[in-house]
C-alpha cells in the first residue's frame, strides 16, 4: 500500500503512461472525427448553425478539430 501511494515515480514509467494516453485519447477522437468524415452528409444535416458559419462550415471546422487535432495529439504536438 505504501508503494502504491508514494509520490516517487521512476521518469520511464511516467513517459510511457503519458505515450499511452495519448495514444488512447487521440485515438478514440480520430474514430469519432472520421465516423462525421465518413458520413458527411448525415452529419451535416444534424449540425447546427454555429455562429452563423453555415452547417456545412461548422462540420468542417469540427472535423479539423476532432480528427486532424486529434492526430497532433497523439503525435505530441
Amino acid at each position: 500500500m505504501k508503494k502504491l501511494l508514494s509520490t516517487h515515480y521512476n521518469a520511464t514509467s511516467f513517459n510511457i503512461a503519458l505515450l499511452l494516453l495519448r495514444i488512447c485519447f487521440g485515438g478514440y477522437m480520430m474514430m469519432i472525427g472520421l465516423e462525421k468524415m465518413t458520413h458527411f452528409t448525415a452529419s451535416e444535416a444534424e449540425m447546427i448553425n454555429f455562429l452563423s458559419l453555415g452547417k456545412k462550415t461548422s462540420l468542417i471546422l469540427v472535423i479539423f478539430a476532432e480528427f486532424f487535432c486529434a492526430l497532433f495529439v497523439m503525435i505530441g504536438l
